[in-house]
């Protein structure tokens, strides 16, 4: 395993590492569980409220540092379990984030493409090895 939250943000607050390891941490349980959460509750659970512009963007850049790190260690997207409130589904960034990382081509099938992955992320986080 080759997490480390300290080299996802340069030059910036050991709060900052905290608070996006508290965001890891919960989204490995969701997924350990084999659940999802909604970026709502998962805001909340961190102390990252969704209500605002800055919250959100807070947030989805921690986010998406925390799927780039876990891709680079050769793991699937564990953002997979966070879904939008309004749709029950992923969000736009999660598909564009993963054709960022390769791993989404345009006219990819969304719901396959995110079924698969969200398999993944529940295979790789329901034993110890995982997380």
């Amino acid at each position: 395993m080759c997490w480390n939250p300290d080299a996802l943000f340069d030059n910036e607050t050991s709060d900052q590492t905290l608070l996006c390891l508290k965001l890891y941490d919960e989204m490995r349980q969701v997924a350990a569980q084999g659940g999802t959460v909604t970026c709502a509750e998962l805001g909340a659970r961190v102390g990252l409220p969704q209500d605002s512009l800055e919250g959100r963007a807070e947030f989805c850049r921690m986010v998406d540092a925390i799927n780039l790190h876990l891709h680079l260690c050769g793991q699937p997207m564990l953002s997979a379990v966070v879904l939008a409130r309004d749709n029950g589904r992923p969000s736009w960034r999660f598909f564009e984030q993963a054709r960022r990382l390769g791993l989404y081509r345009e006219g990819t099938d969304h719901q396959a493409f995110f079924q698969e992955e969200l398999n993944k992320v529940y295979k790789c986080w329901s034993n110890a090895q995982g997380g």
